[in-house]
């Protein structure tokens, strides 16, 4: 019984010594950043925590490793940032690093050199919208706008993707133009946002219009009978056709025909006039002829030699009555 008294102190003493001898142990630490702006989420640290071999009794390292060291606070306004990957020299936390440990602990090298942490990125796929204002030179005629590509993939942190519901590159207008013209409208770009292209190309397509002429019949609306529109007519030399001239695309100008084109004169619009002309007046026409570029000749027609406008409001007076 004594000899094993004897054992159990000796082996007492010398697990004291043992403590008190200097070893080394490796001891995780965890990295904690703070200060993250609203709307940022970080990953994970990459290759997982920091480690770090440290020297110190054996006292000191069982208490390391049996409980938690408490984690180093990096603040984000620390970080070097290259788009979303978010750097630090690991020799930087070594003074803070030294502080979670005993003074007589001495920290002989960390497992990595750089400490790097991500932004977490989202991945989407958005239309682009352009608002898009095309004007041609005079006797032109935009035929197409085209945009590619129509989508992109945005890269963005969750709060700014799930905000986006399409890419809107805004307002552009362009003027004048006589000739097909591409340019390349770039995406801006803010934050940790990326997309897939920096920029949409736009394709925009111009034609010269093409010029014609048709003689389309005068018709007489809102005459009283057909004596006021033959007097109306011997007044005014009103001539059975007019000459419609207009412009349209090229490939359209085999569809236009003469009765496609309404030209009128008035009766009530006579009567009304105070310069004592006649005029004619297209008042229909196809939709792919430009209004703009189109009149018809004659227009305005001068009443014949003496008061013959004051007979055909007599006449009119006389057909009322």
């Amino acid at each position: 019984m004594v000899f094993v008294f004897f054992v159990a102190v000796s082996f007492f003493m010398w697990v004291l010594k043992a403590l008190n001898e200097k070893y080394e142990a490796r001891i995780s630490i965890a990295v904690t950043v703070t200060g993250v702006p609203n709307g940022i989420e970080l990953e994970e640290l990459e290759e997982g925590e920091l480690e770090v071999i440290v020297h110190d009794n054996g006292t000191n390292l069982i208490k390391y490793l049996f409980t938690d060291v408490p984690p180093i606070k990096v603040d984000y306004s620390e970080l070097n940032d290259n788009n979303g990957v978010l750097t630090m020299p690991v020799s930087a936390l070594t003074n803070r690093a030294s502080l979670l440990f005993d003074p007589s602990a001495s920290l002989l090298h960390f497992n990595k050199e750089l400490l790097t942490v991500r932004v977490r990125l989202e991945k989407k796929v958005l239309p682009v919208v352009v608002l898009f204002d095309a004007s041609p030179a005079e006797h032109y005629t935009v035929k197409g706008v085209k945009f590619s590509p129509e989508n992109v993939e945005v890269t963005a942190p969750h709060a700014v993707l799930n905000g986006m519901s399409e890419v809107n590159l805004g307002n552009i207008s362009i003027a004048g133009l006589e000739r097909d013209t591409a340019f390349v409208i770039p995406i801006p770009v803010s934050g940790y946002m990326s997309v897939s292209t920096p920029g949409i190309k736009a394709d925009i397509s111009v034609e010269k219009l093409v010029s014609s002429s048709l003689d389309v019949p005068v018709k007489f609306v809102n005459f009283p009978d057909e004596l006021a529109r033959d007097s109306v007519i011997s007044h005014y030399a009103v001539p059975e056709y007019a000459t419609v001239v207009f412009e349209t695309q090229k490939s359209e100008m085999a569809l236009v025909s003469k009765d496609d084109f309404s030209v009128e004169l008035d009766y009530n619009e006579l009567l009304a006039a105070s310069d004592n002309k006649a005029r004619l007046k297209v008042v229909k026409c196809p939709a792919y002829v430009f209004r703009k570029y189109m009149n018809v000749v004659p227009e305005f027609l001068d009443a014949l030699p003496g008061d013959r406008r004051k007979n055909i409001l007599s006449e009119a007076v006389t057909h009322e009555n």
